[in-house]
């Protein structure tokens, strides 16, 4: 399981941790560094061990590579953030709200994995789930596990 996501945003390239809202930029000869590391066995290099410490408290010290950084391939379209109604379905019945009208509606898990493999593919890093009310989806966890092992943070 990653602890870090390296990542282009938006021109830039940026570490950051899950579920942390800070983060670090990167100049692109690092994020190259990186990314001809990915998926080895060797350590986090030194520099990222202190950069994880100093801004996480984070000890990567001899830390497999592969075991701690997810590392994201720099995509055409570049987009650093989405948001997604997962469904349109409520449990809720507020007298102002209009999403008690909309029937509970949502594309069946194949559509949800190849919309969340699109915007993974697409460069999305931050995705903010919506609804109706996304903690009711029946395929909630699974997309929202997706997400995160496609190396985008995400919040509902």
């Amino acid at each position: 399981m990653h602890q870090l996501i390296v990542s282009p945003y938006n021109g830039t390239f940026l570490v950051a941790r899950p579920g942390i809202r800070a983060g670090m930029r990167l100049p692109r000869t690092r994020y190259n560094e990186l990314a001809a590391l990915a998926d080895s066995g060797r350590p986090v290099p030194e520099w990222l061990v202190e950069g994880a410490r100093k801004a996480w408290d984070l000890d990567l010290t001899a830390t497999p590579f592969r075991n701690a950084v997810l590392v994201r391939p720099q995509t055409p379209l570049g987009y650093g953030r989405a948001t997604w109604e997962i469904n349109k379905g409520c449990n809720f019945n507020c007298e102002h709200c209009y999403l008690a009208e909309r029937k509970f509606e949502g594309l069946p898990w194949d559509g949800k994995a190849r919309l969340l493999r699109l915007l993974r593919d697409a460069g999305v890093l931050w995705l903010q789930f919506t609804g109706g009310e996304p903690l009711i989806d029946r395929d909630f966890v699974d997309a929202y596990v997706l997400a995160y092992d496609s190396g985008m943070l995400s919040r509902s």
